[in-house]
């Protein structure tokens, strides 16, 4: 539903500039997922120990454990389907080239599953907690890095899109955070010195 209202905006606003913000909420409880989707992963074995032994940490998972990540495998292969027909549409109307386009998520799962070897998951501020995948698509031909290791958050977006824009943020508005621009390009490699702060519902705290 969401993504033909996404696909019925680009469709009206195709010949001007346009903002989209668009937030699916797949993956997350409660584990509901077309039937056709659950099927792809029904039955897959769900091997932790395999990750162990690379050397990635990962929490044990118990059988229910297993079974929440098929549905959720499920559900993030739903949502690819649906970012493809988002990028076609762009495509057809000769628009994905110029289009910025931002993919991130706010915390880690809510279950215990394959984390990319991070210890913790949402509500907790370890790594699995809260470092969180981050791509970014940016217009053709403009110079740019494959991998970004510096530490940024969800503030940083506004500045960056700003800057990518050639939108000038108003100097008399203070904001607590840094245009990624110079490190998307390669101008800036490292050295990004800034306290981040995260915090879940003032039960715990942490900084970096």
């Amino acid at each position: 539903v969401w993504t033909d209202e996404a696909i019925q905006f680009i469709q009206d606003n195709r010949n001007a500039p346009f903002f989209m913000y668009l937030a699916y909420n797949a993956p997350h409880k409660p584990l509901q997922l077309p039937q056709a989707y659950y099927e792809q992963y029904k039955g897959k074995e769900i091997n932790d120990e395999y990750y162990r032994n690379e050397g990635f940490y990962v929490h044990g998972m118990t059988e229910k454990d297993k079974e929440d990540a098929r549905k959720v495998y499920g559900m993030v292969t739903n949502i690819d389907d649906n970012l493809n027909r988002l990028f076609k549409e762009l495509k057809k109307h000769k628009l994905y080239d110029n289009t910025i386009i931002i993919f991130m998520t706010d915390n880690g799962p809510d279950q215990y599953r394959y984390t990319g070897g991070f210890k913790g998951k949402k509500s907790l501020v370890q790594e699995g907690g809260i470092h969180v995948p981050f791509y970014i698509k940016l217009p053709k031909g403009m110079k740019k890095v494959k991998e970004i290791n510096e530490r940024f958050a969800h503030i940083d977006v506004l500045p960056t899109i700003a800057n990518l824009c050639d939108i000038q943020i108003n100097a008399d508005i203070e904001i607590d955070c840094v245009s990624m621009v110079p490190y998307l390009s390669a101008q800036i490699s490292h050295n990004l010195e800034r306290p981040l702060f995260f915090d879940w519902q003032s039960s715990c705290s942490q900084i970096y």
